[in-house]
C-alpha cells in the first residue's frame, strides 16, 4: 500500500498554514509527509544555524520501514540502512552475559520478524531534509513563546521576528518550548491544587540516572583486529550488573555504533554538576574494566567518546491545547532500551499528517484533529515509554541473581511485544474516526449555541 502525499481534495486559495518548531527526524518527517499538499502550508522553524542531529546511530523496527515505504521513501532508506544479515533476517539483538573476564554467552535471542534495521542518525535526517523545500526552512528562530487566539497562533522568536499559522506543531525536543508553553496554558485553567502539582512535574526533563557514553569504530579497524567479531554482522547487547552497552552496525556496514549506558547509584532526578566534565576514554575503560573479552575489544578501537545523560518526560494527560500539540521527544522523550525513539517520531509524523490530509479537514476543525491524534498517539507512546524503562532494568539485572537469566528472555520478549502487536496503520483509522466525532460534536454545539 502506498499512501500518495498530493491531494486535490482539499486544493484552495487559503491554504492552511501548519508551523513546525524543531526540525529533528520527528520535525522533518512531518514536514515531508505534508508539503506536497496543495492545501497545506508548511513552515519548519529551526533554533539552530543548520539541520543536524546528534548522537550517531539509530535503529529502527519493521513497522517504521513499513510507513517509510508507504510515503514513497524506499529507495531512499534503502540506500542508507543496514538491514539484518541473510543468515539472520528476523534477528533484534543478541543478549550476553558480559560482567566477568571470561567469555560471555548469550542468554536470549530477540526475534522480530523482518529483524532490527539501522542508520547513521545524520544520514536519516538528510532523507527528510532534502525533502523539504529550502524556502520552507527557517534557521536561527528558537522559540520564546505563543500566544493562540480561537483561529490562529502567533510564535515569537528570540531574534524578535514573529509567525503567524492556523496550528503549531511542537517537535523541539526534550527540552520543548512548546510543550512549556502548552503546560502553562492547562495550568491556568487548572483549578485542582493536586492536578496543578502533576502538571508542574511534567514541565522540566528528568535525569533517568543513566548516561549514554556514544562512539563510533571504523569497521575496518574492529576486522583487522578480529576479524569474526559478533558485532561486525549482528547487534549485541552486553549486559551486566548496573550497566549495558548497545553494539551494531550501521552506514552499510562501514561503522560500528557503539552505546554504552550506565546506571549512577545517586538519587534519580538529580544530575549533579559532576557530569558536565568533560568525558573520558578511560571513564569507559574503568566501567567496563572486568567485562568479556569480545567488549574488551571493542573498547580497545574507541579513539573518541561522548556522554549523554538519558533524560525523560513525564507523560501530560493532553499533548494538546487548542490548535497546538506536541510531537516526538517533545511529546514522550523516554529511555532508549526499546530503541524506538525515531520510529516512535516518526509514527506519529504518519497519523498526524494524514490527518491533516483528509478532505474534511479545514481551518475551523484543525483543534479536532489535533485531539484526535493526541487520543491515540498519547495512548501508544505512554506503553513504550513504560515498557524502555523496564527493559534498562532487565538489562542491568536488577532483582534476578546469576541462576535466574533464563526468565529474562521471556521479561524481554514481552515488553517489547508492541514492536509486532501495534498496528499504526490501523491506528490511523481509529484517528480519523475520533476526528469525524469531534468534528460532528463541535458542529451539534455551534448550531445548539
Amino acid at each position: 500500500m502506498h499512501i500518495p502525499l498530493t491531494s486535490s481534495a482539499n486544493a484552495g486559495p487559503d491554504p492552511i498554514r501548519i508551523a513546525i518548531c524543531g526540525g529533528g527526524i520527528g520535525g522533518l518527517s512531518l514536514a515531508y509527509m505534508l508539503q506536497k499538499n496543495s492545501n497545506i502550508d508548511v513552515q519548519v522553524y529551526e533554533a539552530t544555524s543548520h539541520f543536524e542531529e546528534v548522537g550517531a546511530g539509530l535503529t529502527v523496527w519493521p513497522r517504521t520501514l513499513r510507513i517509510l515505504r508507504m510515503v514513497g521513501l524506499k529507495d531512499g532508506y534503502s540506500d542508507l540502512a543496514t538491514f539484518p544479515p541473510p543468515e539472520a533476517s528476523n534477528l533484534a539483538y543478541d543478549f550476553r552475559k558480559s560482567d566477568q573476564p571470561e567469555e560471555g554467552h548469550v542468554y536470549f535471542e530477540r526475534q522480530v520478524p523482518g529483524g532490527l534495521t539501522s542508520f547513521h542518525r545524520a544520514h536519516l535526517l538528510d532523507l527528510f531534509a532534502k525533502k523539504v523545500p529550502t524556502k520552507n526552512c527557517h534557521f536561527k528562530k528558537r522559540l520564546q513563546c505563543y500566544e493562540q487566539t480561537e483561529d490562529h497562533v502567533t510564535l515569537y522568536f528570540a531574534d524578535g521576528t514573529q509567525a503567524t499559522c492556523d496550528a503549531l506543531i511542537g517537535c523541539d525536543g526534550v527540552h520543548s518550548a512548546v510543550r512549556k508553553r502548552v503546560l502553562k496554558e492547562k495550568l491556568l485553567y487548572e483549578e485542582d491544587d493536586s492536578r496543578r502539582k502533576e502538571l508542574t512535574e511534567c514541565l522540566n526533563p528528568i535525569w533517568s540516572h543513566t548516561n549514554a557514553w556514544r562512539s563510533l569504530i571504523p569497521m575496518s579497524v574492529l576486522k583487522a583486529v578480529a576479524p569474526d567479531h559478533p558485532a561486525t554482522k549482528r547487534p549485541q547487547i552486553y549486559c551486566g550488573t548496573r550497566q549495558h552497552a548497545v553494539v551494531y552496525p550501521i552506514a552499510k556496514h562501514t561503522l560500528i555504533n557503539f552505546v554504552g549506558c550506565n546506571r549512577e547509584p545517586n538519587e534519580e532526578g538529580t544530575y549533579d554538576a559532576l557530569y558536565a566534565l568533560p568525558p573520558s576514554k578511560e571513564d569507559v575503560d574503568k566501567m567496563y574494566a572486568d567485562w568479556e573479552p569480545d567488549l574488551q575489544i571493542l573498547l580497545k578501537c574507541i579513539t573518541t567518546i561522548t556522554r549523554w545523560p538519558i533524560h525523560y518526560l513525564k507523560p501530560l494527560p493532553s499533548w494538546t491545547e487548542g490548535r497546538v500539540t506536541l510531537l516526538g521527544d517533545a511529546a514522550h522523550a523516554m529511555a532508549p532500551h526499546c530503541a524506538a525513539g525515531a520510529g516512535m517520531a516518526i509514527e506519529d509524523s504518519f497519523l498526524l499528517s494524514t490527518l491533516l490530509r483528509h478532505s474534511m479537514v479545514s481551518k475551523v476543525t484543525l483543534p479536532s484533529v489535533l485531539r484526535a491524534y493526541d487520543k491515540v498517539r498519547r495512548g501508544r507512546s505512554e506503553h513504550v515509554m513504560e515498557a524502555s524503562e523496564y527493559c534498562g532494568f532487565i538489562y542491568h539485572f536488577v532483582g534476578k541473581n546469576e541462576d535466574e537469566l533464563d526468565l529474562l528472555g521471556p521479561e524481554i520478549a514481552r515488553h517489547t511485544e508492541w514492536i509486532m502487536s501495534f498496528d499504526p496503520v490501523q491506528d490511523v483509522e481509529v484517528a480519523i474516526g475520533h476526528m469525524m466525532n469531534y468534528i460532528f460534536d463541535d458542529c451539534r454545539s455551534v448550531h445548539k449555541t
